[in-house]
This record gives C-alpha cells, sequence and structure tokens, in this order.
C-alpha cells in the first residue's frame, strides 16, 4: 500500500515527474492560448488525477514499464507521460471542443406601423415598375410582413418566376430595381435604409449597361485614379438620370401606388392575378424608353 513516505520505483518516478512538467506546460498553455478557463481546468483536473493513479499503482506500473524496455529509466518515462496526457485529453479536454448545443433563440421582431407602412409602399414601387417590362413575369406576387423572424428575416418582397430580360429592355430591369426607394421619396419623402440590396443590383445592371456603350464615357478596366472617377460620375449621371424618370412615373401613379402599398398593409400580400389587375391600371404616361439605347 502506497503512504506519503514510501518511495516511488525510478520508472514511476520519472513516468510521475514528466508527466507533471508537460502537465503544468500543458494546462498553462491552454491559458495562454485563450482555449478558456473551463477546458484549463478540466485539463488540470485530469493530469492531477492521473498523477495520483501514479502514485497509487506504482509498483504495478513499473512492473509494466520493465517489461516494455530493460532502459524504462530514460526512454519510456517521456513516451508514457505524453501517453497520459493523450489519455487525459480524451477523457477531459475533447470535452471543450465539442459543440455544444445552443438553444436557437426565439428572435421575433414586429415592425411599427411606419415601419410597415414603409415597405408597403416600397415593395409597391416595385411591383408597379414592372408594367414598363414588354411582358408581365409569371407567378409574381408580392408580400409584407408585420413581425420579422429569424426563419422569415424580410420585411417584404415581390417574387416571381425567374425570366431573361432582353438586353434592349436592360434600362426598364435598372429602373425596377431603383424604383423600391425612389417609391418612398414619392410617397414618404425619404429614402429609407431597407434597399441595400436593391442598391447592389442596381450597380452590377448599371455597370454591364455602360460597359456596353449604352451611357456616358466608362472603363471597362479602370487603372488610374482619373479613370475610376469618369466612371463614377458616369454611373452618378446615370442614376440621376433613372431617378428623375421614376419621379415621373410614381406620381402619375401615386394614387395606385398608395392603394396597393394599403392592400399590402390590410391583407400581407397581393396574388398573381390580383397584381396584374393594377398593373393594367398602371400609366406610363409620357416616359418613353425607346431612346435609352
Amino acid at each position: 500500500m502506497w503512504s506519503k513516505t514510501s518511495p516511488l520505483e525510478p520508472g514511476v518516478r520519472g513516468l510521475w515527474q514528466v508527466s507533471g512538467i508537460l502537465g503544468l506546460v500543458w494546462v498553462g498553455a491552454t491559458t495562454v492560448l485563450g482555449s478558456g478557463l473551463r477546458k484549463a481546468t478540466c485539463r488540470a483536473l485530469g493530469v492531477l488525477v492521473a498523477m495520483s493513479l501514479m502514485r497509487l499503482f506504482g509498483p504495478g506500473i513499473s512492473g509494466w514499464l520493465s517489461l516494455a524496455t530493460r532502459n524504462s529509466v530514460d526512454v519510456i518515462p517521456p513516451l508514457a507521460a505524453v501517453a497520459v496526457l493523450a489519455a487525459v485529453e480524451a477523457l477531459f479536454g475533447s470535452r471543450g471542443r465539442r459543440p455544444l448545443a445552443v438553444p436557437r433563440t426565439a428572435f421575433a421582431y414586429r415592425q411599427t406601423e411606419a415601419d410597415l407602412w414603409r415597405v408597403a409602399v416600397h415593395e409597391a414601387g416595385h411591383a408597379i415598375t414592372y408594367r414598363l417590362l414588354p411582358r408581365y413575369p409569371e407567378d409574381m406576387h408580392v408580400f409584407v410582413r408585420p413581425v420579422i423572424t429569424v426563419d422569415a428575416p424580410e420585411g417584404g418582397a415581390v417574387r416571381l418566376t425567374a425570366m431573361q430580360v432582353p438586353q434592349v429592355h436592360a434600362y426598364t430591369a435598372m429602373l425596377i430595381s431603383l424604383a423600391g426607394l425612389e417609391a418612398e421619396q414619392a410617397i414618404l419623402g425619404s429614402r429609407g435604409n431597407g434597399g441595400t440590396q436593391d442598391y447592389e443590383e442596381w450597380i452590377a445592371a448599371a455597370t454591364g449597361y455602360a460597359i456596353e456603350g449604352h451611357a456616358d464615357a466608362f472603363y471597362r478596366y479602370p487603372v488610374t485614379y482619373w479613370q475610376r472617377q469618369v466612371n463614377r460620375d458616369t454611373l452618378d449621371s446615370l442614376k440621376t438620370r433613372q431617378r428623375a424618370d421614376l419621379k415621373t412615373f410614381l406620381e402619375s401613379n401615386r394614387g395606385l401606388l398608395i392603394e396597393m402599398a394599403q392592400e399590402l398593409v390590410a391583407h400581407g400580400s397581393l396574388n398573381h392575378p390580383q397584381l396584374i389587375a393594377y398593373l393594367e391600371r398602371v400609366e406610363v404616361g409620357s416616359l418613353n424608353l425607346a431612346d435609352r439605347f
């Protein structure tokens, strides 16, 4: 039976000492590298348990080391210490790497009446601008959501079956991207911050439009600051022109735009037949897109 005064066999003593030194370095490195106090504590407890078991079962361990090699005093202890720490890691440290089951937070945000009205105006603006295309998209519908959740993060959107817009109507496609924010400007007097994706789509389409030679000077591969500035000026000029076109178009259909937005707020959505009925009432007015190419 082991006691505090009983010495350890040479091989076991070497294993015990090496395990203690490596364990101390190991736990210290865990703390310094920022792996977390919980993992460092688990590893420290594991090392203490392992070293206690070495003291308790010293004679048996010494016999095993002797069978393993005749030079157990010098060779086996370091190798065995690494094996001990590996076992400790498997039993204690690996739990720190296992992903914890984080409960999904039930996020839900109810839009204010003002926010919902802005979203409805925005989506109605997109929707009525599809009247400017030569044909309507299929399966088109629009919706707004009073409550935004993790599974339904959009406050509103126009959904439709993807369609290939001919290049000749690229100008109109760009108008559709800008129409949501411009509808907000026309009805509410300001543009909100919910049109980031719309503007990204517009930038991509406008760049292609300018590269094809339908706008002012534009460098396909700008190198100098001056060339990049020319491109920025061209896109800014194109955006100003499109905003003016949309202002004319939306003001001509102001009453219809408000009616659509009110319908969206009241019922949450408009299906394809309902949208087509609205689009048939849209007035193109003096907006002439034939000279945009």
